[in-house]
């Protein structure tokens, strides 16, 4: 994004300019809760995957450290989705267009451009997807950490491919590979879950642990982003967190933290990812 496109963001998208600082974000979770009279419904208990997740400390958790680590989930159910991804039509950044995972070999189409991200076009399709969009413990966790009922969920799909590209060219493709926080609305969380075992060599998860809270006041001005020396200098290496795990890892997360994909280098990696806000 040029500096002039940052600069009409900033000035046109008041969610973009506001929702960056904590205060603002406070203040419009108070104010959806107190005039949202869904959000004061009790938490729902049932749950077709999560049966034994405590919502409470989940977002007790979530408050101090930006993220919560949720039950891995069971295999047969990553599997449905890993099959559903591998057949459904995909989109790919740009102008890349639409194609199928059988489509990519070895990170590129056919005539050869490379591909750093797909998504699935329709995710919802999926049955197992879906249940867990309308999981109730999952909601109960977005609403009691947001303070409010989320009316708005996004539901992502996608691929990541190792491929040899240059940083510049997987930004071009919106690979978030920097380090960054996120500015999608007033407020909101997100639901996380590894399809593919997934390690620092295929494209794991990086966060900043508590930097939905901590951060150095002139970062909240202009871009979002911190290079990995600037993120290295102001915060403890305890800090810095590589999420990993197998198939059907899965994870909540405050995304105003600091956090980034890091490039597959073997490999690929398959995300679904909720956004509620």
């Amino acid at each position: 994004m040029s500096v002039i496109s940052k600069v009409r963001k900033l000035i046109t998208t008041p969610s973009y300019t506001l929702g960056r600082f904590r205060v603002v974000r406070s203040g419009y979770s108070a104010a959806r809760g107190l005039f949202d009279p869904q959000s004061q419904t009790s938490l729902l208990s049932e749950s077709v995957y999560y049966q034994k997740v405590d919502v409470a400390a989940t977002v007790k958790t979530i408050r101090l450290d930006s993220y919560a680590m949720l039950p891995v989930m069971a295999p047969d159910v990553v599997w449905q989705i890993h099959e559903f991804a591998k057949t459904e039509l995909l989109k790919g950044q740009l102008d890349l267009g639409q194609f199928h995972y059988r489509d990519i070999h070895e990170g590129r189409l056919p005539d050869g451009r490379p591909v750093a991200l797909a998504h699935v076009i329709d995710p919802g399709r999926s049955p197992v997807v879906a249940a867990l969009r309308d999981d109730p413990i999952l909601s109960s966790i977005a609403r009691k950490y947001l303070g409010y009922n989320p009316r708005r969920l996004d539901v992502n799909l996608y691929w990541s491919f190792h491929v040899q590209m240059t940083e510049s060219e997987r930004r071009g493709q919106n690979q978030t590979i920097d380090y960054h926080f996120d500015v999608h609305d007033f407020n909101f969380s997100y639901y996380h879950m590894y399809v593919t075992d997934t390690h620092t060599a295929n494209g794991a998860h990086a966060l900043v642990r508590g930097s939905h809270i901590r951060k150095p006041f002139r970062w909240l001005f202009g871009s979002a982003r911190q290079t990995d020396e600037n993120i290295a200098n102001y915060y403890p290496s305890k800090d810095i967190i590589t999420l990993e795990g197998p198939g059907g890892t899965a994870f909540f997360e405050d995304t105003s933290c600091y956090h980034k994909a890091i490039p597959p280098r073997a490999g690929e990696r398959l995300l679904l990812q909720i956004r509620y806000h």
